[in-house]
């Protein structure tokens, strides 16, 4: 079972100190473990995903995926090996979470 997501700070003075990251690999285990279905099965699914949240965010649109939250550009500057951006991530509290897990994701058929 996956543990909850802990904040963590690097120190603002020491740029060796680097914040734990999430890789692919690690964020498809986690969904499968939290869904019950086989990573091999995951895998496609997340790599079309998050294909379509890059394509998103370089076309700077707003992304609004609940439970994470709000994803906004503020500033995008190109490099010579891609493209730099800036974002702003506005996350729903914990009661919010909890009252949006019941909202169905459609409205039934008629």
């Amino acid at each position: 079972m996956a543990t909850s997501p802990k904040t963590v700070a690097a120190p603002a003075d020491d740029a060796d100190v680097k914040a734990p990251s999430l890789k692919k690999t690690d964020l498809i285990a986690r969904a499968a473990d939290k869904s019950g279905l086989k990573k091999k099965d995951l895998k496609p699914a997340t790599d079309a995903i998050l294909a379509a949240l890059s394509d998103a965010l370089m076309a700077g649109e707003e992304l609004v995926l609940p439970p994470l939250g709000r994803i906004k550009v503020i500033k995008s500057k190109d490099l010579p090996k891609g493209k730099m951006l800036t974002m702003k991530l506005k996350s729903p509290s914990a009661q919010e979470i909890a009252k949006d897990a019941d909202a169905p994701l459609a409205e039934p058929a008629e």
